[in-house]
């Protein structure tokens, strides 16, 4: 069972900060942090803040559910970020339209609300459901879920397609054998990907 989309511990990365160079820059990725269940756990922004080489990144492409704009933040020390521009992929100007929608988010609480709920209680109901159906995933605090089928995937994706639900190889895509991931949708989507799989066990 691959354990990539569990929680590492606020402590865990304290010690492995403690224990690298302070020469090496480390950033941490925080794109799911809104996703975490548990209401104890500490996020990395105070590394970022009380340690030079500790940048903390994050995104509106997860919860605020803006992929299409492209925008992310991060912060940390001043000197990090001199020249992060070189290697954004955009000019030093961000699209108007995408700092707009960004700043429009972050000031949409209820949004931001009703979405970690909907992620949260959809990836309930999901572990449910393949508990359930004797399919072992692994534990996750993100979006998503990756399933272990137990076989290569390939022909379970494929009837799923052709029944419109879309999920992604993760046996071909990343090299995890036997697995694809699931992303966390509506009630709704969620029913149909759980019954189409379930036709798919049968049929193929």
């Amino acid at each position: 069972m691959i354990r990539s989309f569990t929680l590492v511990s606020h402590e865990d990365i304290g010690w492995f900060l403690d224990n690298v160079s302070e020469d090496v820059l480390v950033i941490i990725d925080e794109a799911y942090i809104d996703f975490v269940k548990g209401p104890d756990y500490k996020n990395a922004a105070s590394y970022a803040i009380s340690r030079p080489n500790v940048v903390v990144s994050r995104t509106f492409s997860k919860v605020y559910g803006l992929p299409g704009v492209r925008m992310g933040y991060a912060f940390g020390d001043p000197q990090n970020f001199e020249d992060s521009w070189l290697y954004s992929g955009w000019t030093m100007m961000m699209p108007t339209l995408s700092v707009y929608a960004a700043t429009a988010a972050l000031k949409d609480t209820e949004h931001v609300r009703r979405s970690k709920e909907a992620i949260r209680a959809g990836r309930e109901y999901l572990a449910q459901q393949l508990k359930g159906m004797g399919i072992p995933f692994t534990p996750s605090e993100t979006n998503f879920l990756v399933l272990d089928m137990g076989k290569d995937p390939g022909d379970i994706i494929s009837y799923l397609r052709k029944k419109r639900v879309l999920v992604r190889n993760a046996h071909d895509r990343w090299d995890i054998k036997n697995h694809f991931r699931v992303s966390i949708g509506t009630q709704d989507e969620l029913e149909v990907f759980v019954s189409t799989l379930k036709e798919a066990l049968v049929i193929v």
